[in-house]
């Protein structure tokens, strides 16, 4: 009974002593151990390391299906041609031609170091006057259409280029949406670029103060940039001269009428007898 009775004295003075006022009773929580796995391939990593073939952030259901896709590294421009009367103008190796623009803008061909990859391409004029040192880009709304080897469009662009910007290697004038594509297997694009208010009838005119142009593109995914060879103007003289070919062509008919006068004169310029004539000296 004594027992009893210090036991449930015990167990009443333990009672007051946690309900006690001012009294704060600590507890202390375990976090729960997270599985961080590491990453297994080197690419894009979800929270916990892992690039989401293996766990969620609290390390478990495994979901094979959630792998991240990284982005694409961007590519790389290398090489621009501009179409011209004598033909794909890529250097000026032999001469090149005038640019021609016809309903579809100027045109030409874009290569790439890295096909498969991203490419965000930006297309502008660039014009030089004979009084300037250096080539500033043509102002106007442009409307870019890039195309694979095939035809297929890759992208269509339309945007706004400030004018009398110095077309140094880095210049991108261009504001407004530019669309991006992925740079087909075999690293080559044709492009076409059309400028509000220029046409295939008045570009002569309309261009008739530069005495050389240009075509520039800047790659707005890789930063790249590259220019192509400068040309005359649409409707200017081809750089390649045809002169001596006009003139071969008056001195072969001037020749050709000598040798039907002589003819009707009995006279033979190649040293013949004509008929009806004896031989001289006899």
């Amino acid at each position: 009974m004594v027992a009893s009775a210090f036991a449930i004295a015990a167990l009443v003075l333990a009672a007051l002593v946690w309900a006690s006022p001012g009294t704060v009773t600590a507890f202390t929580t375990t976090a729960p151990t997270m599985a961080v796995l590491s990453d297994d391939d080197g690419h894009c990593q979800d929270g916990n390391g892992q690039d989401g073939n293996g766990q969620d952030v609290d390390g478990s259901n495994q979901n094979s299906g959630s792998h991240c896709v990284p982005p694409a590294p961007p590519s790389t421009v290398t090489a621009i041609s501009i179409n011209t009367t004598t033909g794909p103008c890529a250097n000026n190796i032999g001469g090149c031609g005038a640019a021609v623009y016809t309903a579809g803008g100027f045109s030409g061909t874009v290569s790439y170091a890295y096909p498969g990859r991203l490419s965000q391409l930006a297309d502008f004029l660039c014009v030089h006057t004979p009084a300037s040192v250096a080539f500033v880009s043509l102002a106007g709304a442009y409307t870019l259409t890039v195309r694979s080897s095939e035809g297929a469009v890759l992208a269509t662009s339309s945007y706004s280029v400030t004018g009398n910007v110095d077309c140094r290697g880095d210049a991108n004038p261009v504001t407004g949406s530019v669309g991006s594509f992925t740079v087909p297997a075999d690293g080559r694009v044709s492009y076409s670029v059309v400028v509000s208010g220029l046409t295939a009838s008045n570009c002569p005119t309309s261009l008739s103060a530069y005495n050389s142009i240009r075509d520039q593109v800047f790659d707005l995914a890789s930063e790249a940039h590259v220019a192509s060879p400068a040309v005359a103007p649409c409707g200017a003289p081809p750089l390649v001269p045809e002169a001596p070919l006009s003139a071969l062509l008056v001195a072969t008919a001037g020749l050709a009428s000598l040798f039907f006068v002589a003819r009707r004169l009995g006279l033979d310029p190649i040293g013949h007898v004509s008929r009806g004539q004896a031989p001289r000296g006899l």
